[in-house]
């Protein structure tokens, strides 16, 4: 078990402009990569699959009119993970297993997105040949699987990207995010009108959300938080919120 400066320092030296090379470590380490793009996927879907069976409690999403662009999404995961008596190894381990289980929560959609990715090296080496700085000394274990994730979340993290929160400060950015979207949504309700199934469906999500802020506030249970990046319409954040016996893990993208 170590301290939560110690887990905050892990978690800096993952989720940072490096963190691709984290990644793909990872992933090897895991086992999860192939060499071979016609078999793209096929040990990285099933461990996903086998995580979910293995550690998912509990899953809700929800939907809100978006706070700064049109879409707010919130993905909230309850793991039988033990971050609270974590040592280093594992707190890196586990913060990697929730981020992969976050943005790949729709299993369905990501599958049939795999059979369609394309990797223009040829690209990169003319415009980013920084970029191929990534897979050296790994090529003969990786795909052009692996390197079209690292495209994606190249530019996700930098070094100021985790953050030690409490309990209240994450209430309060929920909250936030709320009054947010409440008031750009009536907005929309006035202006488009018209669009009365859109609207009706969104109006069904608020109470949920907002009884989702009224359990953690009645959670006497959570001891730490921590926040990885800030909202924007460019990259997602990710809370982890840490119990003595679970974890709860929050995705929460705002997009056009």
């Amino acid at each position: 078990m170590i301290d939560l400066w110690e887990k905050e320092t892990v978690l800096r030296q993952i989720f940072n402009n490096n963190f691709c090379t984290h990644l793909l470590d990872f992933l090897i380490k895991e086992e999860m990569t192939t060499s071979n793009f016609q078999e793209r996927g096929k040990k990285f879907f099933p461990k996903i699959k086998e995580w979910r069976k293995d550690y998912l409690l509990k899953e809700e999403k929800m939907e809100l009119y978006g706070v700064m662009a049109s879409e707010f999404h919130l993905v909230v995961m309850e793991l039988c993970l033990d971050f609270y008596a974590a040592d280093k190894e594992e707190v890196g381990k586990y913060a990697l297993m929730m981020f992969l289980l976050g943005q790949f929560e729709d299993l369905k959609r990501a599958e049939s997105a795999c059979c369609n990715i394309k990797y223009d090296e040829d690209f990169f080496r003319r415009y980013y040949p920084e970029f191929l700085e990534f897979f050296v000394g790994r090529e003969g274990v990786i795909s052009d699987f692996e390197k079209v994730l690292c495209d994606e979340f190249q530019y996700e993290f930098s070094q100021e990207s985790v953050v030690q929160m409490t309990k209240e400060s994450l209430i309060q950015e929920l909250k936030e995010y709320e009054e947010s979207s409440l008031c750009r949504f009536s907005y929309y309700c006035e202006e488009y009108s018209e669009n009365k199934e859109c609207i009706e469906k969104l109006k069904k999500e608020y109470p949920r959300y907002h009884d989702f802020i009224s359990k953690l506030e009645e959670d006497a249970g959570i001891l730490q938080v921590f926040r990885i990046n800030e909202l924007s319409c460019d990259f997602a954040v990710y809370y982890i919120v840490e119990r003595q016996d679970s974890v709860c893990f929050l995705l929460v993208e705002d997009y056009v």
